[in-house]
């Protein structure tokens, strides 16, 4: 289990995820963009990469959407924020 503002995150998809059936189908889907999968490590690093965020760089606006969605709320709705 890991953290994100103070919301616990598992570190395994969660069985109660409404995504899950749909899965993982490409590069943009809403798992890939899930801290589940972006704070968490695969299990087979053979290169030692580790996560591709740590959980204390991954969005706020969007943990706490995900953490909503997985408890059985509303389907998340990304913000994207492009700096000028």
């Amino acid at each position: 289990m890991f953290k994100i503002d103070n919301m616990i995150f598992p570190d395994t998809c969660p069985k109660t995820c409404p995504q899950k059936d749909e899965g993982f189908t490409y590069q943009g889907c809403l798992c890939s963009r899930c801290p589940v999968f972006s704070c968490v490590p695969p299990k087979n690093d053979p290169l030692g990469y580790g996560a591709m965020l740590k959980p204390e760089e991954y969005n706020k606006e969007w943990a706490k959407e995900f953490h909503t969605f997985i408890s059985g709320g509303e389907r998340p709705t990304l913000k994207l924020y492009c700096k000028k």
